[in-house]
């Protein structure tokens, strides 16, 4: 399919101004155009800061727009590869998209940044991340120090399915019994008493 442009030229040998059409398929037209909507949108963001990113992406989040958060978050971090908040928060929508995968990738990074960070906000979802990717080994690993109650109480309740998962119900059972120290227990915590309580 072709699009059609008409432009005027000057006047003719008749005096009159004259009409010229040119052609252009359809298909190069789209790229012109997502080229210079590509254009447009990086220069409107150029000026933004990283701050400016991290505010959007919250008001996206706060309004359920995920997919626009992405944009947001990863503008952030392109501002600054150390801006944890971003990475940690970006590790929440690929877990909560099951995207597994690029969850480990943004929580790892942000526990292995110098930066400081809120781990209880980060250790429990990485464990749970861990859990699913059957990465044992890196969540037995997971330390559990300077979590608050409820964040460590998830961690471990990770840690004893993944034991659990190896075949080791005696390990498993222990790690759930300090998991359920916590009062009120969390429900994922629940949820692990009643899987380990199947076998």
């Amino acid at each position: 399919m072709l699009v059609r442009f008409q432009m005027m030229k000057g006047p003719g040998s008749s005096g009159k101004n004259v009409k010229s059409e040119s052609r252009i398929p359809m298909g190069r037209f789209l790229r012109y155009l997502l080229c210079f909507s590509v254009g447009i949108l990086l220069s409107a963001c150029a000026g933004e800061t990283r701050e400016d990113h991290l505010k959007n992406a919250k008001a996206l989040i706060a309004a359920n727009d995920s997919t626009q958060a992405i944009v947001e978050l990863k503008g952030a971090i392109s501002k600054d590869v150390r801006n944890v908040e971003a990475r940690a928060l970006l590790g929440k929508i690929y877990f909560d998209r099951k995207k597994y995968e690029d969850a480990d990738k943004e929580f790892s990074r942000a526990l292995e940044s110098e930066a400081p960070i809120d781990k209880s906000m980060v250790v429990p979802l990485l464990a749970q991340v861990l859990l699913r990717l059957a990465a044992y080994d890196r969540l037995d690993a997971l330390k559990v120090d300077g979590l608050d109650d409820n964040s460590r109480s998830v961690t471990l309740a990770a840690k004893a399915l993944a034991r659990l998962f190896q075949g080791d119900d005696v390990v498993a059972g222990q790690i759930l019994q300090t998991a359920m120290l916590t009062k009120p227990v969390p429900v994922y915590t629940l949820i692990a008493e009643a899987r380990l309580a199947m076998d």
